[in-house]
């Protein structure tokens, strides 16, 4: 245990990516490391613990030997977070803290909750230790359309969904539901049970793609729905009256390789027939619902006027626009240009108060902006680079005026002005900090 403190300590201390890999490479064949490597890295493991969770006021088991692969293990099978897991989690913290100190208890309290920064990449990782070593959890995702269409390139439009990503991964292990940021949903039962009965059924281990969206029983408008979908997927327990809206699937092996062997025009062929065969393990069928449902391609070709005339009709409709999908691309679990979204933006140049670190460490995460007397964060827009060079050097950023892209201004959770989709777009020199415009 002391030992694998030391590695670790030693890869986070270090910020040389060469000096990273040598002590891997020093320490491949400690199977304890890997371990927590892998606990740490897969995007498929999680605990349901917190630093909010672990400070719950829950009396600790008394653990005797403290065992963090015997720890681990459990976490993995036992990952609601429930008070029986945070006693457990507890009590083995104290244990650590007996047997080797504080540190090593405090560096324990860290792996569990998977927000220890270690500072190394899921690709040196699998560079050092081997192709998949670390699954890393990706979707499909969209470039901006820029007015241009590909010649010769044939394009199915659907209305782009407002709701909330969610991919299905559904193998021998069991049904999991995630965000698009990996973050795993808890209570779809309707969605874990019409999937764990399609693969008892099938034995066919999927992937789908697609959003979440409450049902709209009240015709509320786009961005209204979104709120009460939010509202609904925040709630603790069984998540009830949500639909799944899907737009892709694949079997999950070609996902974990992050490639389909199929074109899109064929894995839609194929969605639709599961989607039907989804929704026969439900009870939507006695309450006049479909669970399961498919994003309908609105028009397919290559027409700009077309494309621009079902943009606009969306719009009109309330949606925040469209989808461009090349009917022969492959799914890649990337950016990629074979998928284009067709939204309108607005502009917004705002006062930056303050730099938010990264979940990993040692970059930025977002940056703190005021809006109307409200503070946001926006996190996407950034390079690699500008991650990094606005965390080591702030003072690049805080109090500059920065160009901010938006859908639209909507309210929080708790009534505050804010803003859908926030991506920063540059700094804006040329204004002083007093410059903040709204339009």
């Amino acid at each position: 245990m002391q030992k694998l403190y030391e590695v670790l300590e030693s890869l986070k201390k270090t910020s040389s990516r060469i000096v990273k890999e040598n002590i891997l490479r020093n320490n491949k064949n400690d199977e304890l490391l890997q371990n927590v490597l892998k606990f740490l890295y897969d995007d498929l493991i999680t605990t349901g613990l917190s630093t909010k969770k672990i400070a719950k006021p829950v009396n600790p088991v008394e653990v005797d030997i403290p065992n963090l692969q015997v720890l681990t293990d459990y976490l993995k099978r036992n990952n609601s977070g429930k008070d029986k897991d945070i006693a457990l989690a507890k009590g083995y913290i104290q244990a650590f803290k007996k047997e080797y100190g504080e540190d090593v208890a405090n560096f324990v309290k860290s792996i569990i909750i998977k927000d220890y920064p270690a500072g190394v990449s899921k690709i040196t990782l699998n560079k050092v230790f081997g192709k998949n070593f670390i699954f890393k959890f990706d979707v499909r995702k969209g470039s901006k359309f820029e007015g241009e269409l590909k010649p010769n390139v044939i394009y199915s439009q659907s209305v782009k969904i407002d709701g909330h990503r969610c991919v299905a991964l559904v193998d021998e292990e069991g049904v999991k539901l995630f965000a698009r940021s990996g973050k795993e949903y808890k209570g779809l039962i309707t969605f874990e049970k019409a999937l764990e009965a399609f693969y008892e059924e099938h034995k066919q281990p999927m992937m789908f793609d697609g959003e979440l969206l409450a049902f709209n029983d009240n015709d509320l408008s786009s961005d209204k729905l979104f709120k009460v979908t939010s509202s609904r997927l925040r709630k603790d327990g069984v998540k009830s009256d949500i639909q799944y809206i899907m737009f892709d699937c694949m079997p999950l092996e070609e996902f974990k390789d992050g490639k389909s062997k199929l074109k899109y025009i064929k894995r839609r062929e194929q969605l639709a027939e599961l989607t039907g065969l989804l929704n026969t393990y439900t009870n939507g069928n006695k309450q006049g619902r479909k669970y399961f449902t498919n994003v309908k391609s609105l028009y397919q070709g290559n027409d700009l006027a077309e494309i621009q005339r079902v943009q606009k009709k969306m719009e009109e409709l309330g949606y925040e626009g469209t989808m461009l999908d090349d009917i022969n691309a492959f799914y890649t679990t990337t950016r990629t240009k074979t998928l284009l979204k067709f939204k309108t933006f607005y502009n917004a140049d705002l006062k930056v108060s303050r730099v938010v670190e990264h979940t990993r460490g040692g970059k930025l995460g977002s940056i703190v902006v005021e809006y109307k007397g409200n503070e946001l964060q926006v996190g996407s827009g950034f390079t690699e680079k500008e991650r990094i060079k606005y965390w080591q050097e702030p003072e690049l950023i805080v109090n500059k005026i920065v160009e901010v892209g938006y859908f639209e201004e909507s309210s929080d959770k708790d009534g505050k002005l804010s803003l859908r989709f926030p991506t920063f777009k540059q700094i804006r020199e040329d204004k002083e900090v007093t410059d903040v415009s709204y339009h």
